[in-house]
């Protein structure tokens, strides 16, 4: 794993922690950017969101505005798959984080939350000092029902 850029994300949630939303990739609002672990991962090594070009469906008026969905090393880049420069937050951030397929998928889950001892910034913190994920993760109890 990249320890330095789990403990910049770190670092970087326990300074603002409205700034942290596991729900999502990216959004903006009255606060500043809220973003997740891909999300932020992406942002502090230099990745923009991208534009989405559409329509108002009220009005039919041309109205653009930015995805974190997909990511570019270039400002205002269209967000379209055809696009060369353009590439999906998630993958991303699994190279950035030299994460496996198995570890992006747990870490960058909507729902993933940090084992009960750990805050956000301390579950990244054991991370990036070689506790392996699963014991930094919260797994909840599921009941299983057998027919």
């Amino acid at each position: 794993m990249n320890s330095e850029l789990l403990l910049q994300i770190a670092d970087a949630i326990e300074a603002k922690p409205e700034l942290y939303d596991q729900g999502t990739w990216g959004t903006y609002d009255e606060c500043g950017t809220k973003a997740c672990i891909a999300g932020w991962a992406t942002s502090l090594s230099g990745y923009y969101p991208t534009v989405v070009k559409g329509w108002n469906r009220e009005t039919g008026e041309p109205k653009s505005f930015f995805t974190y969905e997909k990511i570019s090393k270039k400002k205002f880049q269209e967000s379209s798959w055809n696009n060369e420069s353009v590439w999906p937050v998630d993958t991303i951030a699994e190279q950035l984080l030299d994460l496996s397929a198995e570890e992006s998928m747990d870490l960058f889950e909507e729902t993933w939350e940090p084992a009960g001892e750990y805050t956000v910034p301390e579950a990244l913190r054991a991370l990036a000092s070689g506790v392996p994920l699963e014991d930094v993760t919260h797994y909840p109890d599921y009941e299983y029902y057998e027919d």
